[in-house]
């Protein structure tokens, strides 16, 4: 009889969780695409309000508090918060409105965070990795079409979706398609961060695709030995005589990304007079120089590009005018926490990613093909992209980030995976 009612009761579990995973994929699918909105707000904000509903009417808890990282997660987002409350005025007012604003994404932000941390093992990864895959694919489609003529996603916004949705995707890929599907897949993605002409973006795209390429099933571990005996060398000898080459291979991007061309063929000489990389510069003096003088609350967080600063200009090639430069935004998330919310804030963040990458690494020198290896690659380039993108704002970031604290308590086996016929 107790068998029967545990029975029963495991089996409206998964009814209730199947409910959810429909609208998760919903969810997700419109993560990438960050543009659709109701009366201002991302549709993702009211999709996930219907989950909070599903879990309030079956009386289960939304997430649960059990680990110090989770701990230091709501520490991280008070901080956020009280560094609002307590913000000075700023040389472009921002108005109460604004503030309370980002007060709640923030509370929705970490709510999003644990959320997925909490229940990832019960949600098909399967699932979310395919409509991950197709929602990057629209986002693709509309950043080369509408927003060509309504510019509301940068580049660097782009890339950075790239950067945190390629490697969800192609889990799917992997687990759908065979090697003939996925390889030129892979090579279309590149081919997109290239041309999307941001550098960083580029690159760790590139580094990403290679890393799941290898942990594939296709490459088996001798094959990956048999190629490092083969790449390594090749590698060392191009190093060797990398000026040789360089300029060919510039020659080679420039019709994708001339940025990242002009970069390799000129160097740290091409980045003495690259505004763009001399912006983000400029930002990190303005936040150092925030930081002297409110080092524990900041500014409030996203304040940035509202706080005026007196500041040293670093090079003669930016020429614009000191309100010009202190209505940049930060270019840099690290910078923006450190400016906006003091040194805890910055401290807890880095700490909970050394945290995750202390355990994603022990995943990835494995070569094993799991849900872990995919999540922690995509976690991986969020955080790297960090120093390029002030990335606080938006719930991708932190549904990857919820994800990544999931690795730390979550094995292989108990992640929920379709099994589909190769």
């Amino acid at each position: 009889m107790i068998h029967h009612k545990m029975q029963t009761y495991k089996s409206k579990d998964e009814h209730f969780f199947r409910t959810v995973q429909k609208y998760l994929n919903i969810f997700v699918f419109f993560l990438p695409i960050g543009i659709v909105k109701i009366a201002g707000i991302s549709i993702t904000f009211f999709i996930f309000l219907i989950i909070v509903y599903l879990f309030l009417k079956k009386r289960k808890k939304l997430f649960r508090v059990q680990y110090l990282t989770d701990y230091m997660l709501i520490v991280f987002f008070t901080i956020l918060i009280i560094s609002i409350i307590f913000s000075e005025e700023t040389f472009r007012p921002l108005g109460i409105n604004a503030d309370l604003k980002t007060i709640v994404r923030l509370i929705y932000w970490m709510t999003l965070a644990l959320f997925i941390k909490t229940w990832s093992n019960q949600f098909d990864f399967y699932q979310i990795s395919k409509y991950m895959f197709f929602g990057v694919l629209t986002t693709i489609a509309f950043y080369y079409t509408l927003n060509v003529s309504m510019e509301v996603m940068t580049q660097n916004s782009f890339a950075y979706i790239l950067v945190l949705g390629i490697p969800f995707s192609m889990y799917y890929l992997f687990k759908k398609y065979s090697f003939i599907v996925v390889l030129p897949f892979s090579a279309l993605f590149f081919y997109f961060a290239l041309a999307s002409t941001s550098r960083a973006g580029a690159i760790i795209v590139f580094v990403q695709l290679l890393i799941l390429l290898f942990t594939a099933k296709y490459i088996r571990k001798k094959t990956l030995l048999f190629l490092s005996f083969i790449l390594l060398p090749l590698f060392f000898a191009l190093y060797l005589n990398f000026d040789s080459y360089k300029m060919d291979l510039a020659d080679a991007l420039q019709p994708y990304s001339p940025d990242l061309s002009n970069l390799i063929a000129g160097g740290d000489q091409r980045l003495s007079i690259d505004k763009s990389w001399l912006d983000r510069k400029q930002m990190i003096v303005k936040g150092l120089t925030i930081f002297d003088e409110h080092p524990f609350l900041g500014i409030g967080f996203s304040h940035f590009k509202y706080y005026w600063v007196n500041m040293d200009i670093i090079s003669p090639y930016l020429n614009k005018s000191m309100a010009f430069y202190n209505r940049l935004s930060a270019h840099n998330t690290y910078i923006q926490v450190l400016a906006g919310a003091g040194i805890f804030a910055l401290s807890i963040l880095l700490l909970l990613e050394l945290i995750v990458v202390k355990k994603g690494f022990k995943i990835l020198i494995q070569f094993r093909f799991t849900p872990q290896t995919f999540i922690f690659v995509s976690f991986l380039g969020m955080i790297i992209y960090f120093y390029v993108i002030a990335a606080g704002m938006g719930a991708v970031t932190w549904f990857v980030f919820g994800y990544g604290l999931s690795l730390l308590h979550t094995k292989n086996k108990i992640y929920k995976t379709k099994m589909v016929k190769q």
